[in-house]
């Protein structure tokens, strides 16, 4: 392992695997402009700031290669890379700049309940609305013995000076009995936390209305906080993979996971962080009676509002009862007085996953108008999936058929404190919506059961096709649980019939025996 080391970073080479080498190396024309400016003192003032753009583009450079040769690593690549080359667009839009779309219709973008016809305005948008992508050098997660080994390898990372003043990230990197990298089997994860992570958002704070005058507020910072690579963290990669195992989903730390096994463990994170608060509530409310201040946890993210805040903030969130409560319908029936009564007896919003496959190699054309229906509901909080042996996070569409998505496979290294700006970006890619894989886990973020019934009737009225809506709990039957009839998936593939038992399938009914051989895919 060789260091090459300038002014403004580190580029680690780490070993290569099956011949899969990436050579990063400085171009000519860079080298001589270095050496020409150590020759000149009188010019140093004058080139600084070509040399900063040089250094940024060669950032860009290796950021490109390294997510390029993890998608090859994970099964991505190659066949994959044409086909979105075709289908996927990146857009980067500043929201500073004055640009606006020129064609002689405007371009109409929905985007989780709100509609823009300015570039402008909807990149806005996208950057106030959280982004979760893979980690790098988080707290260990140690490796099942009979599960996949750890990834200890990492072509031509950049590391920046802050990340290296603490040696043990670099040691961890290589550690070949603990996961201290998600890159190439997190991704479902990352979505399913993307889509968690801006409905407790929405239900904190109300972003919008300053698109030109971004700043991390101490709202998004208590969020973000429930979301940190650490078993503490109630929302963390940590816990997603430990509330799996408790469920006897029996995926292991390396395994991805699917749509079904995601909302479960969405449904068992936040139903048990809800009772820990509830108890805090109560022990808080005893210790007011009796004279006594119980302390509350104070989170350790930087933010500029200042601590004395946290106390009414914490008293605020609790009174409105934000946490709200999780309802899974793998076959999308909703009964009204089910919700009813849930609503009645939790007194705090309900967020709806619905983990589906509509389809079996793609998205069947019957449901097209009904995904773009959700998306453009004000009550959407997204749909986390969408590409085989991927997922992406998508947020809503531009024009009629290209869904806008943020990709959770760019590595980001941990960070001490956090940096909070690292999980907003400007970023996002479109999808065609035929090219939509079949499987999916759909939010819905409904606060009373006057909301409920105004989303129920916008679905009647747009015909949707995927949700269900019956009166009764009696009136319909529960023993499906997918959302349509579909043909048997071949045992390579991710997903499968939950209903149908197979030693080779990822996810079965959680009624039945554990499988023995399990397949998964990295993302």
């Amino acid at each position: 392992m060789s260091l090459m080391s300038d002014d403004s970073e580190v580029f680690v080479q780490a070993p290569t695997v099956a011949n899969a080498e990436l050579n990063i190396e400085a171009k000519p024309e860079a080298n001589a402009q270095v050496n020409a400016e150590a020759d000149s003192d009188a010019n140093l003032g004058n080139n600084l700031g070509e040399q900063q753009t040089t250094d940024e583009s060669a950032f860009g450079r290796n950021i490109g290669k390294f997510t390029a040769f993890v998608k090859e690593i994970t099964g991505s690549g190659t066949e994959v890379e044409e086909q979105e080359k075709r289908n996927n667009h990146t857009i980067s839009v500043d929201p500073s700049s004055n640009h606006e779309n020129t064609s002689f219709e405007p371009t109409t973008y929905k985007i989780l309940g709100r509609t823009y016809t300015s570039t402008t305005d909807a990149s806005a948008r996208v950057q106030e609305l959280l982004w979760l992508s893979y980690r790098c050098g988080f707290e260990p997660i140690p490796k099942s013995d009979d599960g996949p080994q750890p990834i200890t390898f990492f072509p031509s990372i950049v590391f920046n000076r802050l990340t290296l003043v603490n040696l043990s990230n670099l040691r961890s990197l290589l550690d070949k009995d603990h996961f201290t990298s998600d890159a190439g089997w997190g991704c479902m994860i990352r979505t399913s936390q993307n889509l968690l992570a801006n409905a407790l958002l929405r239900l904190f704070h109300t972003t919008g209305g300053q698109p030109q005058n971004f700043a991390v507020t101490k709202t998004e910072a208590d969020v973000i906080e429930l979301f940190q690579d650490t078993l503490s963290a109630p929302f963390s990669l940590h816990n997603f993979i430990k509330a799996a195992n408790s469920l006897s989903l029996n995926i292991k730390p390396g395994q991805w996971f699917g749509p079904s096994a995601a909302s479960l463990s969405i449904k068992k994170l936040v139903n048990d962080y809800n009772l820990i608060q509830q108890e805090r509530r109560s022990e808080r409310d005893s210790g007011r009676d009796s004279g006594h201040k119980v302390p509350t946890p104070n989170l350790k993210l930087h933010s500029k509002s200042a601590d004395s805040d946290s106390d009414s903030d914490s008293d605020a969130i609790s009174k409105r009862n934000s946490i709200p409560y999780v309802y899974v319908s793998e076959n999308c029936d909703l009964y009204d007085d089910e919700i009813n009564a849930i609503f009645e007896l939790e007194q705090r919003p309900i967020l709806f996953l619905f983990p589906i496959r509509l389809g079996i190699e793609q998205v069947n054309k019957y449901y097209y108008s009904s995904i773009l229906q959700i998306l453009a509901s004000k009550f959407s909080v997204g749909i986390a999936g969408g590409k085989p042996s991927s997922s992406f996070y998508f947020i809503g569409y531009e024009g009629e058929d290209d869904l806008i998505y943020f990709d959770p496979h760019l590595p980001q290294i941990v960070q001490t404190p956090v940096n909070l700006e690292s999980y907003h970006t400007s970023e996002y890619s479109k999808l065609k919506i035929d090219q939509l894989d079949p499987s999916m886990m759909i939010g819905i973020l409904i606060e009373t059961i006057d909301e409920y019934q105004e989303f129920k009737m916008s679905c009647f009225e747009s015909d949707n096709k995927i949700l269900h809506f019956h009166p009764l709990v009696t009136t319909a039957p529960r023993e499906s649980s997918i959302n349509q009839s579909w043909e048997e998936v071949q045992g390579e593939e991710e997903f499968v019939n939950l209903n149908i038992v197979k030693n080779e399938e990822d996810f079965v009914d959680l009624g039945s025996a554990s499988t023995q051989g399990q397949n998964h895919e990295p993302s």
